[in-house]
């Protein structure tokens, strides 16, 4: 089985950041899957990465925590003939329709074949069809969906988008220093880590720090969370800034003068409801 990785942010920088961008999620992804002594083939095309390995489900957990990716699926590769691409789609359905009623085709085609991707989804459904005749056609919300990628590495056939958390890579926009002294610190670490920057976290909860390394590595520095110690540890790192879970009025509060260096506050705007969410997907609980 082949994880067929996707971004979208990255693609849309131009030709030299791209490049950049793409070789740091590929770096991020070998140095978890080396980190797990997990054994894997990686390829690339124009947004879309592949990775090949008999441990499919655990690269599915690391790829699904690795910022840069937007979404990912467990796909059936085979060639790019028709015969073939038919056999193996059939063979998916007979695993997959017991219990189903309706069925789609979504096929899709980069490059130049001998049919289009109109053609193929036709051919495929009328395949389906004539093998499984108990399925109907269901466009709208079929009960099994089918998905047909053909490319000029070969043809990758799934039937669902996982999510991932999307952004940039990680590390690839410089460095912050993070306060981690409550949950809503550690999401605005998360989001400035799905922003791509890299994070020195300073606390006393080892809890936090956890809960962001279950995303990526990050170092960390035992210290109280103030303000303070977070503009000296910046210094000294030479980071962009500091990061902080406060809202504007609590840091004009402690502020009496300008802070010598930024001081980034991700969760300004953010609603009760999204901060929910996200302590449940980044899972931070209290200590």
């Amino acid at each position: 089985m082949v994880i067929l990785v996707r971004y979208a942010e990255i693609a849309l920088k131009s030709r030299y950041v791209r490049n950049a961008m793409e070789n740091a999620l590929i770096r991020n992804l070998e140095s978890k899957l080396i980190e797990n002594k997990i054994q894997a083939k990686i390829e690339r095309d124009r947004g879309h990465i592949y990775i090949t390995s008999d441990r499919e489900q655990e690269i599915a957990s690391l790829v699904a925590r690795t910022f840069g990716v937007v979404s990912y699926s467990h796909c059936v590769k085979c060639g790019t003939a028709m015969g073939e691409i038919e056999r193996n789609v059939l063979e998916m359905v007979a695993n997959l329709a017991a219990n189903k009623k309706t069925f789609a085709i979504r096929a899709r085609r980069a490059g130049t074949f001998g049919f289009t991707s109109m053609e193929l989804a036709r051919h495929l459904g009328s395949a389906v069809l004539g093998k499984f005749p108990h399925l109907e056609v269901n466009l709208d919300e079929p009960a099994l969906e089918i998905h047909v990628e053909v490319r000029q590495g070969g043809t990758y056939i799934y039937t669902e988008r996982l999510p991932g958390p999307g952004g940039l890579p990680y590390g690839t926009q410089g460095t912050v220093v993070a306060l981690l002294g409550g949950r809503d610190d550690v999401v605005a670490a998360w989001l400035m880590m799905k922003r791509g920057c890299s994070v020195v976290a300073v606390g006393r909860c080892e809890a936090f720090s956890s809960a962001l390394k279950k995303w990526n590595p990050v170092r960390f520095e035992v210290l109280e969370p103030t303000l303070e110690n977070g503009i000296k540890i910046a210094k000294k790192r030479r980071a962009m800034g500091v990061v902080s879970g406060m809202q504007p009025e609590e840091l004009a509060a402690i502020l009496a003068t300008p802070a010598e260096i930024p001081v980034f506050l991700p969760l300004a705007g953010l609603d009760g409801k999204t901060l929910t969410e996200l302590y449940e997907r980044i899972g931070v609980e209290e200590p």
